[in-house]
């Protein structure tokens, strides 16, 4: 796979799709779309920055292939708190 992490997600996306997304809600609204058409490419596709659990939450779903932070504590920690529950 093509590995595009250090192109921004909208740039990136962009310019292997043919979708345009200018802002950060565009993106997290078209992403499933871009993130299927990204894999289907051959590319891998990141996000990052997500430091607090309610911008992870709707990323979990997505198929991404990582997500970076700058708090990956918080975030270990409530997805070990979902899986927890997952297993129950």
């Amino acid at each position: 796979m093509r590995d595009i992490s250090r192109w921004s997600m909208a740039a990136a996306l962009t310019i292997i799709t043919g979708i345009s997304a200018a802002t950060a809600a565009e993106v997290v609204s078209t992403l499933p779309e871009l993130v299927a058409a990204a894999h289907n490419h051959g590319l891998l596709v990141y996000v990052w920055n997500i430091d607090d659990i309610e911008t992870l939450k709707p990323y979990l779903t997505m198929n991404l292939d990582g997500i970076g932070s700058n708090r990956p504590a918080v975030l270990i920690e409530y997805l070990k708190k979902v899986e927890g529950k997952a297993d129950m």
